[in-house]
């Protein structure tokens, strides 16, 4: 019998891999995804009003976000004719009770949306986004019919002062069009580190990519002598 002896063989890799940095630095997006039929929703309050989705059925959607960091974009649907709207960082006190935790500059959006501004607003895992909607002014376009969705309103808007405030009404399966993206801020300086943050410290930069070397295969060996002695058996057989 031949023996063979068998070395381990190990993947080898073509040329050089680079190692992908992770995606802890991506925005995340929080609130709908405007994906839904925003064209004929009409709303009102009088006085100013907060409303803000509190159910969004979509898969990955995200009512709340799920990092602290900071709103470095944010997007509505539909406009008020030139009216300006404010997005609401909104935090739960408990027991179906909000308060406001930071709030935009004014913008005007345009059209049937959707709108997208910039900002810097700081947001915490857990919180959520609201739209702060003027006075006495009619927003087109401003929610879509979703089964499983909701928002709430809050009249007057809300205040970042004690006492929460509870909802005056809520609204089933419909979703507003609000979303908004949040950075990761490593450093605390109240820029997001994807997009704004052009002096990040180095233990806040996404690790570097580190080349992979081709791990070369081991060839099969076999015994010279036993091999030899076999070819020479089968010479003396044909004779």
């Amino acid at each position: 019998m031949r023996r063979i002896v068998l070395a381990s063989v190990l993947t080898a890799v073509a040329g050089f891999a680079l190692a992908a940095p992770g995606g802890a630095f991506a925005a995340t997006l929080v609130g709908s995804p405007l994906t839904g039929n925003f064209s004929g929703a009409m709303r009102s309050c009088t006085p100013a009003c907060t409303d803000f989705n509190t159910a969004l059925p979509e898969p990955g959607a995200n009512v709340t976000s799920p990092i602290t960091g900071v709103i470095t974009r944010w997007r509505m649907m539909g406009n008020a004719g030139g009216a300006s709207f404010q997005l609401r960082v909104v935090h739960s006190a408990g027991g179906g009770q909000y308060i406001g935790v930071g709030t935009s500059s004014p913008e005007i959006p345009a059209g049937a949306g959707p709108s997208t501004f910039s900002t810097s607003l700081p947001i915490s895992a857990g919180d959520m986004i609201g739209i702060n909607v003027p006075s006495g002014v009619t927003w087109n376009g401003h929610s879509a019919p979703v089964i499983g969705a909701g928002f709430v309103s809050v009249q007057p808007t809300l205040t970042e002062s004690p006492p929460a405030q509870t909802p005056n009404f809520t609204v089933n399966d419909a979703e507003e069009g609000v979303n908004a993206d949040v950075e990761p801020d490593c450093d605390k300086d109240g820029l997001g580190d994807e997009s704004q943050d052009t002096n990040l410290p180095a233990e806040c930069k996404p690790p570097a990519a580190q080349p992979v070397q081709p791990v070369k295969k081991k060839k099969c060996k076999t015994h010279k002598h036993r091999a030899a002695s076999i070819a020479k058996k089968h010479c003396k057989k044909k004779k």
